[in-house]
């Protein structure tokens, strides 16, 4: 230790596992014999590359490129409104760890996917990626939502605008969002052991939707939600 400080005096102050402190200290002592002469740039640079690598890189199954792959796949699905969930995503790196050959885990084999730990370390090395919830939504409505439409909508809307002179109180924006009248998510019930089929009883099998519209005008005006029932 520069400061001639012991490990354990050390690791106690910084809070830091001894195993750990020591594992660095060994890996930058590998790299420079003298530490005296050693910049503060290069060796907070050192010590991040032993980081890395003793975090991700030991127990790393895949490579850095291949990695990419598999994060490119997962933003370009989640992108067509087809996002994997993480049984798809350990299934898919299981089916590509074997394509491509490389050495894994031998209980990848008999789950026939990857193991949470990888899971969880792919998710902690591409910050990237993040665990949502989906917004349902509607082929008609993914269709609808393309360049050429959003273009016709704002060439009509400049046409309107050019011959009518209307000001930003006059123009209102309006969304609405839904509610079931019978819960959409039921959590799971204690039924007899062996039935094929388990209900419950709900107001209606379907129910009905209660709508709610909120409207805001350009100026930055509201007014109070209203709710309309189908």
């Amino acid at each position: 230790m520069l400061e001639n400080e012991s490990v354990r005096a050390a690791a106690g102050r910084y809070n830091v596992p001894r195993s750990t402190l020591r594992r660095y200290i060994e890996k930058v002592s590998n790299k420079y014999s003298d530490l005296f002469t050693v910049s503060d740039e290069n060796l907070q640079e050192t010590i991040q590359q032993v980081g890395s690598y003793t975090a991700c890189a030991v127990k790393q199954v895949f490579s850095v490129e291949q990695e990419r792959a598999l994060v490119s796949y997962a933003k370009k699905y989640s992108d067509h409104y087809y996002g994997l969930n993480i049984t798809e995503l350990r299934e898919l790196a299981y089916q590509f760890g074997k394509k491509i050959q490389v050495k894994y885990p031998s209980k990848w084999d008999e789950d026939k996917m990857s193991g949470r730990d990888w899971y969880y370390g792919f998710m902690r090395r591409h910050q990237e990626l993040s665990l949502r919830t989906p917004e349902q939504t509607t082929l008609h409505r993914v269709k609808s939502f393309s360049e050429e439409n959003v273009q016709v909508f704002f060439r009509n809307l400049d046409a309107v605008l050019s011959e009518y002179p209307y000001q930003a109180a006059d123009i209102w924006n309006m969304d609405e969002t839904g509610f079931s009248t019978v819960p959409t998510n039921i959590g799971k019930v204690i039924s007899t052991r062996g039935m094929r089929r388990v209900g419950q009883i709900s107001a209606q099998e379907r129910g009905s939707m209660i709508r709610m519209a909120l409207a805001v005008s350009a100026d930055g005006n509201s007014i109070p939600p209203f709710f309309s029932v189908r």
